[in-house]
């Protein structure tokens, strides 16, 4: 076990009113871990760069962040605020010590600017409200390390040991920091697996879903590039580039937003596996 509890930190972009769906989602999932004496974490930090002027790199500088989570807002990435570029700076430093990070509908869209990816408005999109397109949309997977994040586990399989645990954390742990050939292994026909390799597999097409449904809200998008250095994750008929991974590092993004509400529970699984995954990884990070 990690000596040192960790900070789960949730960035808020708000302009206006802070998104309490999201905190609140994610504080459930949090409560819920928190009954566990082995979770790593000990409490949720929220930090709103706009509404309350807050760098990253100065929590961060006091507190032990073992995760992020980033959230959507109303702001537009081309519109270069300066608490947006403050922010691109602080989450930079923050991959570098390799702190597991999922980046929601304009974190998605900072996130691919980071990684060279350019940003513009949707050309086809019905607005609804304040001009943002509004929709839930099917997305499909395309990456297996998002769908991971997308298993299906029973509330009993965490923490648990049982196999099925022990099989996502293996897969968590040895994908966070694979390299691409790795991932062809695991997209392709591969026969000569490793064990580790063919056991990930195994659990990838037995346990995740190839698609998923979220709630879409949003005027702008990331593009493709050539210069670009994410593997598209996942992607749907409205946009190209629904979601982002990192190759070799444990970051994740979705241009949808899976703290809504929707029947199929698909988004607040991710979100679930993906505090599990920081838990997962704490021991990991200094």
């Amino acid at each position: 076990m990690v000596s040192q509890k960790k900070t789960l930190l949730i960035v808020d972009p708000a302009l206006q009113t802070p998104d309490t769906e999201a905190c609140n989602l994610i504080f459930k999932i949090f409560e819920e871990f928190s009954q566990n004496r082995d979770f790593s974490f000990s409490n949720v930090h929220i930090a709103r760069p706009f509404l309350s002027q807050e760098r990253v790199c100065d929590i961060s500088a006091s507190l032990a962040i073992g995760g992020v989570v980033s959230l959507g807002s109303f702001a537009n990435l081309t519109d270069h605020h300066a608490w947006a570029e403050n922010l691109k700076r602080d989450l930079i430093q923050l991959f570098d010590e390799r702190v597991p990070f999922w980046g929601i509908c304009f974190s998605h869209q900072l996130l691919g600017d980071i990684f060279s990816y350019p940003v513009d408005f949707v050309q086809s999109a019905e607005p609804l409200g304040e001009g943002k397109f509004f929709e839930y949309r099917t997305c499909t997977l395309t990456h297996p390390k998002l769908a991971l994040l997308f298993a299906k586990l029973n509330k009993d399989d965490y923490f648990s040991g049982n196999k099925i645990d022990l099989d996502f954390q293996n897969a968590l742990f040895e994908t966070a920091s694979m390299n691409s050939n790795f991932w062809k292994c695991l997209q392709g026909n591969v026969q000569h697996l490793s064990q580790s390799e063919y056991r990930i597999r195994k659990f990838v097409n037995e346990n995740c879903p190839k698609e998923f449904v979220s709630h879409a809200r949003h005027e702008q998008a990331v593009l493709q590039s050539r210069h670009g250095r994410l593997a598209i994750a996942a992607s749907s008929t409205k946009c190209e580039i629904d979601g982002f991974v990192h190759p070799n590092m444990p970051i994740y993004s979705l241009q949808t937003h899976p703290e809504t509400a929707h029947f199929s529970g698909d988004g607040e699984r991710a979100l679930k596996n993906f505090v599990y995954l920081c838990h997962v990884l704490s021991g990991n990070i200094a």
